[in-house]
């Protein structure tokens, strides 16, 4: 048995297409270089979420897989940041339009509080667009230790925003 990690997946430059199969390829690495056995929510769209009007809505995935043991958070953090790049990531700062960003949301019951990383993902509370994904993979009863509710609580709690299901399955 590994350790289980959770990932979410986003984007919204380029059109509905684009972005899923900016998504499928993010799936298809880890895949290949980390896990084979993925287990991933469907596609959903979601309002830009405190950011200035005009943005696309974004598209929105989460999976997880079980890791084996060993890996530093810190370097899995990098290869991620490395695999944003190959897919036209730009850094311009938070809350900016991208072509696909790849969060850690936990890697097993690990803590980590680094400038670079925080696990578990500090703002998963505040993002429905997270806690929804997460509940198609998880059972509604799940408690990541250190989030300190079940995810059917947090995403109850979570704020009101547009998620909207599409129904796309990726492999």
């Amino acid at each position: 048995m590994g350790i289980d990690v959770a990932v979410a997946l986003g984007g919204n430059i380029g059109s509905q297409e684009i972005i899923v199969a900016r998504m499928q390829g993010v799936l298809d690495a880890f895949r290949t270089q980390k896990a084979s056995n993925l287990m991933v929510s469907r596609v959903f769209q979601t309002k830009p979420f405190q950011t200035e009007e005009g943005q696309d809505w974004y598209l929105n995935c989460v999976f997880h897989y079980q890791a084996l043991e060993g890996e530093p958070p810190l370097s899995f953090l990098e290869w991620t940041k490395e695999l944003e790049k190959e897919l036209g990531r730009e850094n311009k700062g938070d809350l900016q339009p991208r072509t696909m960003d790849i969060d850690v949301l936990w890697i097993g019951k690990g803590v980590l509080q680094r400038k670079e990383l925080t696990l578990p993902h500090p703002k998963i509370k505040e993002r429905r667009f997270v806690l929804e994904p997460l509940l198609d993979i998880y059972p509604k009863n799940f408690k990541q230790e250190h989030l300190g509710d079940s995810l059917s609580n947090l995403f109850l709690e979570s704020p009101k925003e547009s998620v909207v299901p599409l129904g796309w399955l990726l492999q």
